[in-house]
């Protein structure tokens, strides 16, 4: 299990009086590289000035303020206790962030594996949701992510319906706005990246929508446009085949 280390006498850091020091021992993190992506995500989501990650004693070392602190405790506690977590799927942490970014969302994701298939994943995520800061951590894996709460809405149904063996074709009306909806394709007729591609290609230039993104491991196109060029997107994209 992790352990925490505190410096003796917190009082002694020359910064600002209420910033705070600890390291972070960590039992399942398997290499350096691993390390090094779990320092970034944390460093940009915490928004943490001081962070430091040492790979031969599997530590990070961070200074910040209670807040920042709290929350880095939490990120790396869930990526070091993954087998803990088989349920639920995701964890929600609330940060105050003037900016309107105050969710943070862990997703375990079920089956999507690491490598290109997890950053194919998180492209689509990013893209359609227009979320600043996701990042993913490709040992687990898993997607961490910071954000409003109106993105998180659309955040959580993007992942659970891309992390699916057989996503299906399913829709999200985007909050805020009537005429605008996300939608997943499926498109098993594809057999190869060069014929899904393709056909984006042909649904991008008849639609003229701006927001469309290819999930090439699971044969998947993903839309985020007005209600008339997603209907306009499926009979291109299932003509002759409903």
């Amino acid at each position: 299990m992790a352990r925490f280390i505190f410096p003796a006498l917190l009082a002694a850091l020359a910064f600002a009086q209420d910033d705070l020091e600890r390291v972070f021992h960590f039992n399942h993190v398997a290499t350096a590289q691993s390390l090094n992506e779990i320092a970034t995500l944390v460093r940009v989501i915490t928004d943490l000035p001081t962070l430091m990650a040492d790979a031969e004693a599997h530590t990070i070392a961070f200074r910040g303020t209670p807040a920042q602190g709290a929350l880095a405790d939490w990120l790396m506690t869930g990526i070091d206790r993954r087998a803990d977590f088989k349920s639920p799927r995701r964890f929600d942490a609330q940060v105050d962030k003037p900016d309107g970014e105050n969710v943070v969302k862990m997703f375990y994701l079920q089956h999507t594996h690491g490598g290109q298939e997890i950053q194919d994943l998180a492209t689509v995520v990013r893209s359609i949701s227009e979320v600043r800061r996701l990042f993913t951590y490709n040992q687990e894996p898993l997607i961490t992510v910071r954000t409003t709460a109106s993105q998180s809405e659309l955040v959580d149904w993007l992942v659970v319906q891309l992390d699916q063996a057989k996503p299906i074709e399913v829709e999200y009306r985007v909050s805020g706005d009537d005429d605008e909806v996300v939608r997943i394709f499926p498109l098993s007729m594809a057999q190869t990246p060069q014929q899904l591609h393709a056909l984006a290609t042909q649904v991008r230039t008849e639609t003229k929508v701006r927001r469309l993104f290819t999930y090439t491991t699971r044969r998947v196109i993903a839309i985020r446009g007005t209600k008339a060029q997603l209907a306009r997107a499926r009979e291109l994209l299932y003509r002759g085949r409903l």
